[in-house]
Order: C-alpha cells, then sequence, then structure tokens
C-alpha cells in the first residue's frame, strides 16, 4: 500500500513538472530577438541622453558673459590637467574584470 503511494506521488510529480518544461521553452529565436531589441534601445537612450546633457551644457554655456566664460574655460583646463595625473582608487584593481 505504502508503496503505492509513493510511486502514484512520483507520477503525479512528474505529470505537474512536464508541461512547466516545455511552455519555459517556447520560441527561444523570439526571445533572443527581443534582447537585440532591448540593446538597441537602450544604446540608442543613452547617445540621446547624452546628447541632451551636452546641448544643457552648451546651452548653459552661452548664457554666460564673456568673462565668466573665461574663467569657465580656464578651470576646466586646470580641472582636466590635475585629473590626468590621479591615481585610481584602491577597489579599481580589485574588481578590474
Amino acid at each position: 500500500m505504502r508503496a503505492k503511494l509513493i510511486i502514484l506521488s512520483v507520477f503525479i510529480f512528474i505529470g505537474f513538472m512536464i508541461p512547466s518544461n516545455l511552455l519555459s521553452q517556447d520560441s527561444p529565436k523570439s526571445n533572443k530577438q527581443a534582447n537585440k531589441e532591448l540593446v538597441k534601445q537602450r544604446k540608442k537612450n543613452r547617445k540621446e541622453a547624452k546628447k541632451a546633457d551636452k546641448e544643457a551644457i552648451n546651452t548653459h554655456y552661452k548664457a554666460q558673459g564673456k568673462s565668466t566664460r573665461k574663467r569657465m574655460k580656464r578651470n576646466l583646463r586646470k580641472t582636466k590637467r590635475l585629473q590626468k595625473n590621479r591615481r585610481p582608487p584602491f577597489w579599481e584593481s580589485w574588481f578590474k574584470k
């Protein structure tokens, strides 16, 4: 009696597992295509965001007076020069790919 119950429960368990496996594997090509489109859309969004940021910076720059623009330009050059020789943070060497 106990052996029949165990065998019956195993078959019921297998019966529930088979349909879930079949449904999980439908249309793998469409998944790949959807992933490609998603990656392409993300890339496009990043590019548009970068362009919008650049436009905002240019608008802000042009709204300033001549002396302010000169000061901004001078400070930008100084910042780039000082950042060029800066040592990378310690965690970058820990988590390199």
